[in-house]
């Protein structure tokens, strides 16, 4: 298509406005993704704590904090969630990181 098709539009402070709100929640979303990341790191080292903790009970041997952590439907041993990675990985292709 030729620049005939497409007419040039001037920049309008509307547009500009526009452009700088989208900017501005970008790096809001960005901001939350970073603060749920490590929320959850925070939350699966407590978990892996109580696992820690309940596995040194009588019931239970040292190899049992992963049975434990199993049982309570807990991934904290896990390195990354997947959530995660999907959206850092959707970020990446989409250009957004």
């Amino acid at each position: 298509m030729s620049d005939q098709e497409f007419p040039l539009v001037e920049s309008s402070p509307i547009l500009v406005d526009l452009l700088n709100q989208i900017r501005r929640m970008e790096n809001e979303r960005v901001d939350l993704l970073q603060v749920i990341a490590s929320l959850r790191a925070e939350r699966d080292e407590a978990r892996r704590e109580v696992c820690m903790w309940q596995s040194i009970s009588p019931q239970h041997d040292m190899n049992g904090i992963f049975d434990i952590a199993d049982q309570r439907g807990w991934d904290c041993y896990k390195k990354q969630n997947e959530a995660l990675d999907r959206i850092a990985q959707f970020d990446q292709e989409n250009g957004f990181l």
